[in-house]
């Protein structure tokens, strides 16, 4: 035979739908990773973690309305997720510059939180 099989073969092929439950998915281990260092006190991980966090949904986003246009109501969810991480990232580089110590009050209720998610 002239070609290989192999080369006929198309690749997996995943749908849109899937696409979104995997990115949620991985939302929601990230979500656990953040919690989970910001008990351990890893909050440059934290940081980096949330603004990696923000990109992703910034581009699931996108690609929402890019497929089915704009208004979605996922997209509203995504844009109010963005700003619930940026409210956390400036309190996470609050704290990081202020020191450790100071952190006290907000790591309580913090914790209080990512227990919840961990659980």
């Amino acid at each position: 035979m002239f070609f290989k099989r192999k080369i006929w073969k198309r690749p997996l092929v995943e749908n849109f739908r899937e696409i979104l439950l995997h990115a949620v998915e991985d939302f929601q281990k990230t979500e656990k990773q953040i919690a989970t260092s910001f008990m351990e006190e890893d909050y440059t991980f934290v940081l980096s973690a949330l603004s990696t966090a923000q990109e992703g949904a910034i581009a699931l986003g996108n690609a929402i309305e890019q497929r089915k246009g704009e208004g979605r109501e996922s997209v509203l969810i995504l844009e109010k997720f963005c700003e619930e991480v940026y409210q956390l990232y400036q309190m996470q580089g609050e704290m990081l510059s202020q020191g450790n110590s100071t952190v006290s009050t907000q790591t309580k209720y913090v914790e209080e939180e990512n227990r919840e998610l961990i659980n």
